[in-house]
């Protein structure tokens, strides 16, 4: 749909007339000529609070003379006309500004650049800012989407960005993109991120650097088999993305422990931290982490899966071995519980597994996608389902040594990000990522990748 109303797609009969005060996020109501009431419902975002008012989106880019910009929804945009940057402002709380650095190197203001931002079937260009090389903004409900076109070998493909923001926006930023050529083939960017200091106690400067990979891996079939190939194989044009699902922990009940010693059990949904590994011989603790809402279609390929956490602590020597980190083997998975079936001792895990890196206190980033893969391939598996995670030593006490926990950042945190999980799907290029995206109740969460 490229309207730049959400529900212009939805036929209301001639003669209705909506009802204000019946509006939802994602729905309203109509008074219909005969009487009765009928509710429309969407599975996208169609109003947003504006003065405590529910108010209809339009995402119309309206030209302010110096810079195009985008109000009507859950959020401000800002788009100058004199240099590829944006400013993307949450109508919750936060705002990020996102400024193009360099390219292959060079500063842009030691680079010809062409700088005319275009409006163009509800997306903002910059075409040709350099030979064969565009950006664009995609304008959606929830959020903004950024893509690079690179439409020759000879365009340069090292892109620089500054990323600043409040510290209070709870962004968070994705830490690989990846790209589609026209082939449909997936490659792989190396991005390298810089936290700098931004000169102001409010806010943080991040500088994230990409580059394209000589070497580049092909999708060849469901079963994700990987084959090299050179950069020189590329058909271009090539499409760049940040990952297609960013998915944070939005409540304190999605990541839970559990403690066990001998014949006693606690479990644990609270605390702004979460343990995992064994104090002693008998003492084991186990940790379980579920994401809400996963919007992928069964049986999709995955290309890339990474769940992303922050060790804050780690005591002795955790002997977790390796398969210490699995998914819970279910169609769609439930709220954690204790006791029952649904809690990291008892839930039924998957073959695949992946070891979980507890060797410092640092942001750790594990490849689950064999994990997710067995999941999203289950018969029972659809769109908006739930995916489980469970931590844990294998075995039954008494252990050996090494004896060892780790503490691992939790939703109740009061200053460190809960465990997010970042998934590549392999698609065809269109189907892409959000480079801004709101989730969750905590305030507005981003990611962004160049």
């Amino acid at each position: 749909m490229t309207s730049s109303d959400p529900r212009s797609g939805i036929v209301i009969p001639e003669g209705s007339v909506e009802i204000d005060k019946a509006r939802e996020p994602q729905s309203f109501s109509v008074l219909l000529p005969d009487g009765n009431v009928r509710l429309f419902l969407s599975s996208q975002l169609l109003h947003y609070v504006e003065n405590g008012k529910l108010e209809k989106i339009d995402l119309s880019i309206a030209d302010e003379g110096d810079s195009l910009t985008v109000s009507k929804t859950v959020y401000d945009l800002v788009v100058p006309k004199n240099r590829v940057e944006f400013q993307y402002t949450s109508k919750i709380e936060g705002s990020a500004t996102v400024k193009l650095l360099s390219i292959g190197g060079v500063d842009v203001g030691d680079l010809s650049l062409n700088i005319n931002p275009t409006v163009e079937d509800g997306k903002i260009y910059w075409r040709n800012v350099l030979p064969d090389l565009d950006f664009y903004l995609d304008i959606r409900p929830k959020r903004i989407e950024f893509f690079k076109v690179i439409k020759s070998s000879a365009a340069l493909t090292e892109f620089r960005w500054e990323v600043i923001q409040d510290k209070t926006s709870n962004f968070t930023s994705a830490r690989k993109s990846t790209g589609w050529d026209a082939g449909n083939r997936s490659l792989r960017i190396d991005t390298v991120r810089e936290d700098v200091d931004s000169g102001d106690a409010s806010k943080s400067k991040t500088i994230f650097t990409e580059t394209i990979f000589e070497q580049i891996s092909i999708i060849e079939d469901k079963k994700a088999r990987r084959k090299g190939w050179a950069s020189s194989d590329i058909e271009y044009p090539l499409t760049i993305d940040v990952p297609d699902i960013t998915e944070t922990i939005t409540t304190g009940a999605d990541d839970v422990y559990m403690y066990t010693e001998g014949g006693t059990t606690a479990f644990n949904a609270s605390q702004n931290q979460i343990y995992l590994g064994n104090a002693a011989s008998s003492i084991q603790y186990m940790s379980g982490w579920r994401f809400q809402t996963l919007a992928i279609a069964q049986g999709a390929v995955i290309d890339l899966a990474e769940f992303i956490a922050r060790n804050i602590g780690v005591t002795g020597s955790p002997g977790l071995g390796s398969g210490s980190l699995f998914g819970v083997n279910v169609d769609d998975m439930p709220a954690w519980s204790y006791p029952g079936t649904y809690n990291p001792q008892n839930a039924t895990r998957t073959s695949a597994s992946s070891d979980y890196d507890f060797s410092a206190t640092q942001l750790v980033t594990i490849d689950v996608t064999a994990i997710v893969q067995e999941i999203i391939d289950r018969p029972g598996w659809g769109s908006n389902n739930n995916l489980g995670f469970v931590g844990r030593r294998l075995g039954t006490p008494p252990f050996g040594s090494p004896y060892g926990f780790i503490a691992i950042a939790a939703y109740e945190h009061s200053s460190l990000p809960a465990a997010s999980l970042e998934i590549t799907i392999g698609v065809a290029a269109g189907n892409l990522a959000s480079a801004l995206s709101v989730f969750g109740s905590r305030g507005p969460r981003a990611s962004f990748v160049g």
